[in-house]
């Protein structure tokens, strides 16, 4: 089935607030889709305007070979470098560039469906950049089924669902809400993410919302943000992070009424699986096979999940995605602890001190546990003797009159929790923690 199809099922139904902006699904699709030819055209999709992207996926999928996304932020540059590794011939964009743009669906159209193209209905596939915070994106192609694996998809719209989206829409985890949406006839409130935090929980709270997901993250500066309270949930997600049991413990005391899911996805692996019991990390069980079948499996401390429909190599690229066999090294580093595999962090971006690896995400933790710290991102510093040491920015849940008292108190309270070469040489009080567009921590250089 394409998107079309599914929208098609509850016309008179909203699917997205945004602003003063709404989209009523039968806006979407009109009769002539149908008629239109189907080409052998790719499109990459980086615009702000998420009424019109959403407007162009359902016109689409289905018609064309691929649908990439990208970043807005983008400049005109980066945007036909990335079209051109993926093969793209059009961009959805306003700008000028090599790679031929259009500001709409209506003037795209024009451009791709010519009367000579051969008709033939398309599986197209669904080219995601992954969420790197440095550098060019790569590029993974997805399908529409392996992008809506999790997705709860209901026969009639959702009455009384909404979805707030704080991610990219054009990120994995963006795609898989707005998704979640289309697909199910749910509500998707949209607020604008250049505003503040305060103001966009404003426009979620005002528009009901029931249904958030965001990064762990995010969700700590969430719970620092009057009004948050505002908010009347019944799910709760994350993704992207290392979700500890305080970020768990803390959204269900001041959500009760709320359900917790930690998603595991990735943009090259696709949705991995999903828990519900409020508690940090996943059960054993879920890498052991089941009916003769294994989806997850740990080698060397490292997660691998088992995906056969994602690209076995990035776009314009020869570097693997997964093995032959559909495994895709994720990256992330976990340890097995009284029956549950725990998340330690990632493995590229461990800190050398002196020989000894150090996991930022070790770190984070253990400051986070200080009850005076709401935030934290550590990241490395460069050392002539070392080749590099620990350094951290930290967020204070309130404000402190003695600064250097405060921070002797943190140097000897992380005493009792990490190692000796663990420990930051430098703590620096900030007041905010910058976050990708995937809502992840950007960790500093120095």
């Amino acid at each position: 089935m394409r998107v079309a199809d599914y929208i098609n099922r509850f016309p008179s139904t909203t699917l997205l607030v945004k602003g003063e902006q709404s989209i009523v699904a039968g806006d979407l699709i009109s009769p002539a889709v149908k008629d239109e030819t189907f080409v052998s055209k790719s499109v990459l999709i980086a615009t702000p305007k998420l009424k019109e992207a959403i407007h162009s996926i359902a016109k689409l999928d289905g018609c064309v070979k691929s649908i990439g996304f990208c970043p807005h932020t983008f400049s005109d540059h980066e945007l036909d470098q990335l079209a051109e590794q993926g093969g793209f011939d059009a961009v959805l964009s306003d700008g000028a560039g090599s790679v031929p743009r259009f500001s709409d669906y209506d003037s795209l159209a024009g451009f791709l469906f010519d009367s000579s193209d051969e008709c033939g209905p398309q599986n197209t596939s669904w080219v995601m950049t992954t969420s790197g915070t440095t550098g060019t994106p790569k590029l993974v192609s997805h399908s529409l089924k392996t992008l809506t694996s999790s997705t709860k998809i209901a026969e009639q719209a959702m009455q009384g669902v909404r979805w707030g989206l704080l991610y990219d829409y054009t990120r994995f985890a963006g795609m898989q809400v707005v998704l979640q949406s289309l697909l199910s006839g749910a509500v998707l409130v949209a607020p604008d993410l250049t505003q503040t935090i305060q103001d966009q929980l404003k426009f979620l709270a005002d528009n009901g919302v029931t249904h958030l997901s965001t990064t762990p993250t995010m969700w700590r500066k969430i719970l620092m943000t009057p009004g948050h309270e505002q908010l009347t949930l019944k799910v709760a997600t994350l993704g992207g992070e290392i979700a500890d049991q305080a970020i768990l413990d803390t959204i269900k005391r001041t959500y009760p009424d709320c359900r917790l899911i930690h998603i595991y996805a990735s943009t090259e692996a696709g949705v991995g699986f999903s828990v519900k019991d409020g508690i940090a990390g996943f059960p054993e069980s879920y890498a052991k096979e089941v009916q003769g079948k294994k989806k997850l499996r740990v080698i060397d401390n490292m997660l691998e999940v088992y995906n056969p429909s994602v690209g076995k190599t990035y776009l314009g690229s020869a570097a693997n995605v997964s093995d032959e066999d559909g495994w895709v090294a994720t990256g992330d580093l976990v340890e097995l602890s009284n029956g549950r595999f725990l998340f330690q962090g990632r493995a590229n971006g461990t800190i050398n001190v002196g020989g000894n690896k150090v996991i930022p995400e070790t770190v984070e933790a253990a400051l986070l546990q200080h009850p005076v710290i709401a935030l934290s991102c550590v990241y490395a510093r460069k050392n002539p003797i070392s080749g590099a040491l620990v350094a951290a920015d930290i967020v204070l849940a309130n404000e402190v009159e003695n600064v250097s008292a405060l921070k002797q108190e943190i140097f000897k309270f992380l005493q009792d929790h990490l190692e000796p070469f663990q420990i930051p040489v430098k703590l620096k009080i900030v007041d905010s923690i910058k976050t990708s567009a995937a809502g992840k921590v950007v960790r500093n250089q120095s």
